[in-house]
């Protein structure tokens, strides 16, 4: 949980939010958000546990859509990329050398199926 407080001066955004956190304290606010976060680790722990997929599908992003690539083929994969993984094909906007065709790549598959995944890298290699 995020809370924002503001004031004139450090002081006086410190008294606020001491008053904040105080006010949460006393409506159990805070031990609620522990509790649902307690929960959520269980969940996925248990989860993990029964040999559910931790991993996410492969996805690639087609005509402006992610789009989920089919199981047990390979042929959305491609080369390995700089963080050992086999990268994912993807295609996106319109290629400015080919109009009318879009741009084509294999790019790390973390980072095409969310591209703020910290663990993805920079790889890139262009498909004709």
């Amino acid at each position: 949980m995020t809370t924002a407080t503001y004031g004139e001066t450090a002081d006086e955004t410190a008294q606020r939010h001491a008053e904040l956190y105080k006010a949460m304290a006393r409506h159990n606010v805070i031990e609620a958000t522990n509790a649902a976060t307690a929960h959520m680790h269980e969940a996925h722990r248990a989860a993990e546990s029964r040999g559910a997929p931790t991993a996410v599908a492969p996805k690639t992003f087609e005509n402006g859509r992610v789009v989920t690539a089919p199981q047990g083929g390979n042929a959305n994969q491609g080369p390995m990329c700089k963080c050992g993984i086999p990268s994912a094909y993807s295609e996106w906007g319109q290629n400015k050398f080919n109009p009318g065709q879009p741009n084509r790549a294999y790019k790390c598959a973390k980072k095409v199926a969310d591209y703020r995944d910290p663990s993805g890298c920079d790889f890139i290699q262009w498909v004709k």
